[in-house]
């Protein structure tokens, strides 16, 4: 079970592109010898909207973001590893539902056979939507 609470978010993947890039924010940046990780990440389309381009955040501002893709990744990692793991995922952040994107996504079925994975996932948002608020808390008082 991986539960995500956050905000988030999405950009332009760059200048006249449909396609966006969801993530969620960090706290604080990842390292910078983690930076490699954001390699698959159309991150500079932020570049492109960014409402406050002067403000420093004192590192890049993509290494605040964790992007869909790099989840992708991870979970497509951890699948290649064990193909037998079952993977329930519970993102309450908005604009989560673009965190699923590779369950939907013909690209990605075909691709990656997404729709074959073992994967629950549950987004308390779509792809543009503000998320429903107390959903975790909601949630484990269930359990």
């Amino acid at each position: 079970v991986l539960v995500m609470v956050s905000h988030g978010h999405a950009h332009p993947a760059g200048p006249g592109v449909r396609h966006h890039e969801w993530y969620m924010h960090f706290p604080h940046p990842a390292p910078a010898e983690d930076d490699g990780y954001y390699d698959i990440v159309a991150h500079s389309g932020f570049r492109e909207v960014d409402p406050h381009p002067e403000w420093n955040w004192g590192a890049p501002k993509h290494r605040f973001r964790l992007y869909s893709q790099m989840l992708f990744q991870a979970h497509h990692a951890v699948l290649e590893r064990a193909p037998r793991r079952r993977l329930a995922l519970v993102h309450q952040f908005c604009l989560s539902g673009g965190a699923a994107n590779f369950m939907r996504q013909r690209s990605y079925q075909s691709y990656c056979g997404t729709r074959r994975w073992p994967v629950f996932a549950v987004v308390t948002a779509g792809r543009f939507e503000p998320a429903l608020g107390h959903f975790v808390g909601l949630w484990t008082e269930e359990l």
